[in-house]
């Protein structure tokens, strides 16, 4: 558990320095980056010896931000999947980082975004926002907040109730009355499918 979280981002590096961004969408994805440093390149060696738990790792870390982990995962594979903690770690970053920083944004453009229908229906169905449904900056604060459906022990959503940065996100500071209104909405909705899931 402690190398699959201290090697899961190891292909970050590689993707700033190839593209000079973090932006899955606008460069490669990182996991798989990762795994390429890690297992193609042989820098695994550089953090451990050969281990007959390589396979697991290679998994974890591939799948580590995924929107849903495959059904016929055994429980062990998935227990390692640390993708519960990445996504709420996630939430945490969207919050203490501007979201202008994140998003590309300026703050105009954010505080006037809408919300994409196809996003809001996704979320309403809770499940993960598909990144090629957002068209708008207000878009990706969904889609973040989305990954909560997405989690896979209970103790995760217990963690993303208490620790308050699913509500600060959803506390979305916006001057479009439209997006305002959607906001307070989905707030509604994930505090309500919480309290039914997070026991």
């Amino acid at each position: 558990a402690w190398l699959c979280g201290l090697l899961h981002d190891v292909g970050r590096f590689e993707q700033l320095r190839r593209y000079g961004t973090f932006i899955d969408a606008k460069s490669i994805d990182h996991a798989l980056m990762s795994v390429t440093v890690l297992f193609e390149e042989g820098r695994l060696r550089d953090y451990i010896a050969g281990t007959d738990e390589d396979a697991l790792l290679r998994t974890a870390i591939r799948l580590h931000n995924a929107y849903r982990l495959p059904e016929e995962m055994d429980d062990r594979t998935r227990m390692f999947c640390l993708r519960d903690a990445d996504k709420i770690d996630i939430l945490r970053v969207n919050v203490e980082t501007p979201m202008e920083q994140i998003y590309n944004v300026s703050t105009e453009a954010l505080r006037q975004s809408p919300v994409s229908p196809a996003v809001l229906d996704a979320f309403y169905e809770h499940h993960c926002v598909l990144r090629t449904l957002n068209h708008y900056p207000a878009d990706n604060a969904v889609g973040h907040a989305s990954f909560v459906f997405e989690l896979c022990y209970p103790e995760s959503l217990r963690a993303v109730a208490e620790q308050g940065w699913l509500w600060k996100l959803l506390d979305f500071k916006t001057e479009n009355p439209d997006t305002a209104k959607a906001f307070a909405g989905m707030k509604a909705e994930m505090q309500r499918w919480l309290e039914e899931h997070a026991k």
